[in-house]
């Protein structure tokens, strides 16, 4: 008995609209409230894991494309002219913090070829990508650019989809041709070894680049080198580029790879929240069934509600009360719309359910996609739903206002 007394004194602590909320939820009386009920949880449930899906799949598609993007070397620093101190330059961008590496790197554009004796092949645009030896470069998987000359051939690592393209393997030769701008706009011939092929998921870098030996590519077309600083992780890209750019001020041209694709990045963001909008319209029919749910029992609790205007309850608490059993509703839809997008979630990504082939690959710039769940996102779905729901109770609680007890006690 004690124990029931302790039971009946939590319950008389509660709020009263609190209470009755909770009283209202439940009770078995009624079967067409419990129908209208689970109708309701169901449909913001499902409309939650629509939103929380496409949420997860567009984070996780724009941070994997980033990623991918970052392969190619987080930051770059470009010299303005001749500036003091450029030599110890490396040396300085190394000691800042969450800077992983830094090294010399050239980017031109040219066309390759395969130079194997009886094959016809036409030539490929490409993208060379100059490195300094022996260091880890950022598109060989980490393996040394180690691309000795044989025979008098220089070596050049290819990706593999431009390897496919040019119909090459390892140990073939190539020819090369690029534009010498610097020193009379003249083309360089020069035939090259394929040493490796790497392949990196990122469909650009696959099928249109080739890295080889910054010395050798400097001497053919006379570019400008510049330096790329390798970050600790894709989020620290932006503190990094601030710091450098205040360091080392107007001399230098930093930049990410994102600024080379800016309207990609903006594309994608207005496609998330467009997707958003759109799949959100699922949770506003959803709340039909909410208010659906909650007019029967405003109905069914006419007589109820009658009794307690009589004793002097408060119409304000009655309403919160109705109010709070429909968001009761509405929040069991959420977590387990929350649980099934999580469950899709862990399914596509280690599942590898969104992996395409080279064909497809080459569309979306990714082999893969994994679907991440974010915070702001899980907060963005759940927010629109309690508000579009709070919105949706608000007809149903409208009738009370006309609900005199007089009239209520004599409802059947």
């Amino acid at each position: 008995m004690p124990a029931a007394a302790g039971d009946g004194g939590a319950r008389r602590a509660l709020p009263l609209a609190l209470d009755l909320g909770l009283r209202h939820l439940r009770t078995r009386r009624s079967r067409l409230l419990s129908s209208a009920a689970w109708a309701g949880l169901g449909s913001v449930a499902l409309g939650v894991t629509a939103m929380t899906t496409s949420m997860a799949l567009m984070s996780g598609y724009t941070e994997t494309l980033l990623e991918k993007m970052l392969i190619g070397g987080a930051l770059i620093v470009i010299p303005v002219g001749q500036p003091e101190g450029v030599d110890e330059l490396p040396v300085r961008l190394a000691a800042l913090p969450e800077v992983e590496a830094v090294s010399r790197s050239l980017l031109v554009q040219g066309s390759l070829q395969s130079a194997a004796a009886g094959r016809e092949a036409a030539a490929v645009d490409v993208h060379l990508r100059g490195v300094e030896p022996r260091l880890a470069g950022p598109l060989g998987a980490g393996a040394p650019n180690d691309l000795p000359a044989r025979d008098g051939r220089p070596g050049v690592r290819l990706g593999a989809g431009l390897a496919e393209r040019l119909g090459v393997g390892v140990g073939e030769p190539v020819r090369l041709v690029v534009l010498d701008l610097h020193r009379g706009a003249r083309f360089r011939y020069r035939t090259l070894e394929v040493a490796a092929t790497f392949e990196t998921g990122f469909a650009l870098f696959d099928r249109e680049y080739a890295v080889m030996d910054i010395g050798e590519l400097e001497r053919l077309t006379g570019g400008l080198p510049f330096y790329e600083v390798t970050t600790g992780s894709a989020r620290s890209i932006d503190g990094v580029r601030d710091e450098l750019n205040r360091r080392l001020g107007d001399d230098y041209l930093v930049r990410d790879w994102r600024q080379s694709s800016p309207g990609l990045f903006t594309a994608l963001r207005v496609q998330k929240w467009a997707l958003f909008l759109l799949l959100g319209l699922i949770v506003v029919v959803s709340t039909f069934n909410v208010a659906a749910a909650l007019l029967v029992l405003v109905r069914e609790r006419t007589r109820e509600i009658g009794v307690l205007l009589a004793l002097g309850a408060s119409p304000r608490v009655l309403r919160r009360s109705f109010l709070i059993a429909g968001l009761a509703v509405a929040v069991g839809g959420c977590v387990a719309g929350v649980a099934g997008g999580a469950l899709v979630a862990w399914a596509v990504s280690d599942l590898g359910l969104l992996s395409f082939d080279a064909g497809v690959a080459e569309i979306y710039f990714v082999d893969r996609i994994p679907l991440r769940l974010r915070p702001p996102d899980l907060a963005a779905v759940l927010g629109f739903t309690l508000i579009v729901t709070s919105a949706a109770c608000w007809w149903p609680l409208q009738r009370m206002r006309r609900i005199s007890p007089a009239e209520a006690l004599r409802f059947e």
